[in-house]
């Protein structure tokens, strides 16, 4: 190789170089960026989980009935067993009186309430 050839090959090289660097410098932000997503992610199910719990106590002894989860930011309560006409009424009327409703949808019926 000659050393006009060898100036070329070492000028390209470290141009490849600095792309190389910003490119990991990029990663390395997404990376900071998903952790913190993750390390959010995980603090809000204990927030979630006591939120939950509040709701459970508003239903008293009907919480035997339901059961109680989270999807998307919103409380889904959903019959553990048909309810009769007063039980579920009592159901709807804490679930109405918490901001949320009843999705009727079949066998995947259920309440929700939007949580803050």
């Amino acid at each position: 190789m000659k050393d006009e050839e060898f100036a070329v090959f070492l000028g390209d090289f470290a141009d490849m170089l600095t792309e190389f660097e910003a490119a990991v410098a990029k990663m390395k932000q997404q990376i900071a960026k998903l952790v913190g997503v993750a390390e959010q992610a995980q603090q809000k199910p204990a927030q979630q989980d006591v939120q939950l719990e509040q709701l459970k106590q508003m239903f008293g002894e009907l919480a035997s009935y339901l059961s109680f989860d989270m999807r998307d930011g919103k409380a889904v309560v959903t019959p553990r067993k048909f309810l009769g006409s007063e039980d579920f009424a009592k159901v709807a009327r804490i679930v109405r009186d918490q901001g949320g409703q009843y999705i009727s949808a079949g066998k995947e019926s259920r309440f929700e309430i939007t949580l803050k």
